[in-house]
């Protein structure tokens, strides 16, 4: 009996750790990790965030701008410079509702995704990074499934 009570007290606390919620001004989203970083930075008037998965070599970076594209028209265009800088392979999705561009990027050792889009006028640039292709598959799903705009 203790072992199945420490079972269950083990698999609470894994639970409740994965569903630390992240928040700010403009979003908030679901993770086990602690943040790193959460800075402005007035030379490119961007808002800078960061978040370490607290059991791997994994996390989420996070830059948002507001920008005076209020056109839903010229917002497209800006991220379809983007795409055909050929910086990365884009493809079109939709996350959280909006048109998105994401890139998934293969280094030695190191594995991430990606994903630039507006709303409400701001742009988001979001990287989710992991030295483990499967951490990152889990990261991602977990993460496009509790992002939400405030």
């Amino acid at each position: 009996m203790r072992k199945f009570i420490a079972f269950l007290l083990v698999f609470y606390l894994t639970i409740t750790q994965a569903q630390s919620t992240f928040s700010t001004d403009y979003f908030s989203f679901n993770c086990n990790c602690t943040q790193n970083e959460n800075y402005y930075n007035p030379k490119n008037q961007s808002y800078n965030y960061s978040y370490g998965e607290k059991n791997s070599n994994s996390g989420y970076l996070l830059a948002i701008r507001k920008m005076l594209y209020r056109d839903k028209a010229k917002q497209k265009d800006y991220l379809l410079s983007i795409k055909n800088s050929e910086t990365f392979s884009y493809q079109e999705i939709q996350f959280a509702g909006e048109l998105a561009f994401l890139a998934e990027i293969t280094q030695p050792n190191a594995f991430g995704r990606q994903i630039i889009f507006f709303h409400n006028n701001i742009a988001y640039t979001i990287m989710i990074v992991s030295d483990k292709k499967d951490v990152l598959d889990k990261l991602y799903y977990t993460f496009t499934n509790s992002f939400k705009f405030k």
